[in-house]
């Protein structure tokens, strides 16, 4: 299993307080965040022995984020019948609206998804009546890391440039077309992402691949970063097990009713 897994917030965890926000009700986008923490003390952190493993384990986990929502998304597909409506839905990135927790003075809470999404202007947990779907909707689209300030640029950086645009892309063939499930979502997404990945491909692949020095400290955090993208999103895969059991969970809780 992924270590980033172990980390995440559980919808069991923060049930009442997800309720709360569901039933709240529409928000728009680059008004004030919704914390599913709002404390910052529930959350149980990732740990790392070094900075490379850090930003590792940061790269693998939006692998992972991706994953998950392309996952929800088919099944809010064949709950709702997105597939067999007149019209495609249409998926917009934008701004973060949920949030898991607050950042710190050293650390800001880095989203793991590329982009908020919305779908023909709603939110994603307005695109479904399944409560179920709604609450892990909510959970998988608020879910963060704690990463240096420096670190959230490159997000910035790298999401402008390919992430946001290749994640709406992916996130509307799998709500839009049956033939298209999670799986080859995420390959959607993962071409996109290549435009902009692709040299720091070529790089690792070259002497003295991952050692590679630069003078400039600067510029070797952001190489270390668009680096351990690299490595988390062609590098690692996204566990057959971790995703069935996933699934299975939310799918038992779509059947539940509750």
């Amino acid at each position: 299993m992924s270590r980033t897994l172990k980390y995440r917030q559980q919808v069991g965890d923060f049930r009442a307080r997800i309720e709360r926000i569901l039933r709240t009700g529409p928000t728009s986008p680059g008004s004030r965040r919704i914390h599913i923490d709002t404390t910052g003390t529930r959350t149980r952190r990732v740990p790392f022995r070094t900075t490379e493993e850090h930003l590792a384990l940061y790269g693998h986990a939006r692998h992972y984020s991706v994953a998950r929502i392309l996952a929800l998304l088919a099944l809010v597909r064949e709950v709702e019948k997105t597939h067999l409506r007149p019209h495609r839905v249409s998926v917009q990135p934008t701004g973060a609206i949920w949030q898991a927790y607050k950042g710190t003075a050293e650390y800001n809470a880095c989203h793991t998804c590329p982009s908020f999404l919305l779908f023909d202007g709603q939110l994603p947990s307005q695109i479904t009546t399944n409560r179920a779907l709604q609450r892990h909707l909510v959970v998988e689209f608020s879910d963060c890391m704690l990463m240096p300030r420096s670190v959230n640029e490159v997000d910035i950086f790298l999401d402008e440039a390919a992430g946001r645009a290749g994640f709406a892309t992916a996130a509307e063939q799998v709500l839009n077309d049956r033939s298209i499930d999670w799986q080859e979502g995420v390959e959607i997404f993962r071409e996109e992402v290549r435009s902009v990945l692709g040299p720091i491909g070529e790089l690792y692949h070259l002497p003295p691949g991952r050692d590679l020095q630069l003078r400039d400290p600067e510029a070797q955090q952001f190489l270390d970063a668009l680096t351990a993208y690299f490595e988390g999103l062609f590098l690692r895969r996204v566990g057959d097990n971790e995703m069935r059991n996933f699934i299975g969970q939310v799918l038992a809780e779509m059947g539940s009713g509750q």
